[in-house]
């Protein structure tokens, strides 16, 4: 592959490391020139750590990000997920928020994943913060909206989830 086409370069270590395949990963990343350091590489990397059960060592990696680069939705949604295996609330409800600003389906299935961890840590702020009018894939995720909802006395918010999950 082109040391010029960097895109397809990232992408294929980014298909490594979604088939489990971590050094090949690495190796990769390690082929493309100048691309050490930046925040596709920082984020591979870190999941390449967070795949070998290293989360600490992936959350350290990710904070060495600016907080600008930390403020992109992707880069907050693996951060999120790497915190939620390091059982830390805060860190989880503070990046997803951030993640959910991008509006697509499959970053908000992402989110909506995380609702039972924020739920479980009664982060019902965080779970109404990132919730979208749209409809639920999981209907274990529109329970916990709605008790979120409830909790936090929003029962405009929690006659709009229930209106969804009972029209779709």
């Amino acid at each position: 592959m082109s040391a010029k086409n960097l895109p397809a370069r990232y992408s294929l270590a980014q298909v490594m490391v979604y088939r489990r395949k971590w050094e090949q990963a690495l190796a990769e990343l390690d082929s493309i020139p100048g691309g050490k350091g930046g925040v596709g590489d920082t984020i591979i990397r870190a999941q390449v750590l967070a795949g070998k059960k290293q989360f600490d060592q992936a959350l350290a990696l990710m904070d060495r990000l600016s907080e600008n680069e930390r403020r992109i939705p992707p880069v907050a949604m693996a951060r999120a997920e790497m915190a939620a295996e390091q059982n830390d609330a805060k860190c989880v409800a503070h990046n997803v928020v951030i993640a959910a600003a991008q509006p697509s389906p499959a970053m908000l299935r992402r989110v909506r994943a995380l609702f039972p961890f924020l739920a479980a840590k009664e982060e019902w702020k965080a779970i109404i913060a990132c919730d979208q009018p749209l409809a639920y894939s999981d209907p274990s995720h529109a329970a916990i909206a709605v008790d979120a909802y409830f909790r936090m006395n929003d029962i405009l918010g929690m006659t709009r989830t229930l209106h969804l999950v009972v029209k779709t």
